[in-house]
């Protein structure tokens, strides 16, 4: 297996040592290859390491964690980045994903998903993702990251997918992801979420006799009232009036 670089920055030795002793880097594919606990030191160490991943702090002396990314992407071009914190800070979030870091780690770190998200990540980095995530040439690893929450999506309306779920398919942290979709696809995850749902009773109120009830569970609308008022708001009739009309167009 060839193993990946990986730099640490953080001015915290327990967290430092927390990554060392409880990660296992070898099994993922990972090196851990330099630390740094100020911003000065960091970009020295990304320079002369090269790393295929960096873990950052995003309160760090000298230089914020985010200055450091900002000022790293010339030095180190091809670093993937993840950003450690112990804020659930929107504007930190947004910060991190303008600088295009691929994930935002919150304190105290959950290392069991961390261990997930560099499974996916070694995936990514050979550019051998599994059959249904696999990126178009010329697409990027955030763009086939979004195909891949979407088809997540489309293929899962029926269940109970809250952002949190999602978040946790892919080891990502919640309001990261939200904010990740929203820069994407121009939509807040539920108008998408609830847009797709939409389309697919519309499908089946034109292509099968089943109740509307029936149909609303099985987009995955937690009841009927709540089914009916987004079919309303989205289509501008009820999902009765809707089935009628459409199928009358269709006869006329």
């Amino acid at each position: 297996m060839q193993k990946r670089k990986v730099v640490l920055i953080d001015d915290e030795p327990v967290i430092i040592e927390g990554f060392r002793k409880l990660v296992d880097w070898e099994s993922h594919g990972f090196t851990m290859d330099g630390t740094a606990n100020d911003g000065v030191m960091a970009l020295k160490v990304l320079d002369q390491v090269q790393p295929d991943l960096a873990i950052v702090d995003i309160n760090i002396p000298l230089m914020s964690g985010l200055n450091v990314i900002g000022k790293a992407a010339p030095i180190c071009p091809a670093t993937k980045f993840v950003i450690i914190s112990g804020y659930d800070d929107f504007s930190y979030v947004q910060q991190a994903i303008k600088l295009q870091a691929v994930d935002y780690i919150l304190k105290p770190v959950d290392f069991d998903a961390f261990a997930l998200f560099l499974d996916n990540l070694y995936v990514s980095l050979l550019g051998s993702a599994p059959a249904d995530r696999i990126p178009d040439k010329g697409r990027s690893d955030t763009d086939d990251l979004i195909m891949s929450v979407i088809a997540y999506i489309n293929n899962h309306l029926g269940d109970r997918i809250t952002l949190k779920r999602l978040a946790g398919e892919f080891h990502m942290n919640s309001a990261y992801l939200s904010q990740f979709f929203k820069n994407k696809t121009g939509m807040n995850y539920y108008d998408y979420l609830t847009a797709q749902r939409v389309t697919r009773a519309k499908q089946l109120l034109l292509t099968t006799s089943r109740t509307i009830t029936d149909i609303s569970q099985e987009v995955g609308f937690s009841s009927y009232r709540v089914f009916s008022a987004s079919f309303k708001k989205a289509t501008g009739t009820s999902p009765s009036e809707y089935r009628i009309k459409q199928k009358n167009d269709i006869i006329v």
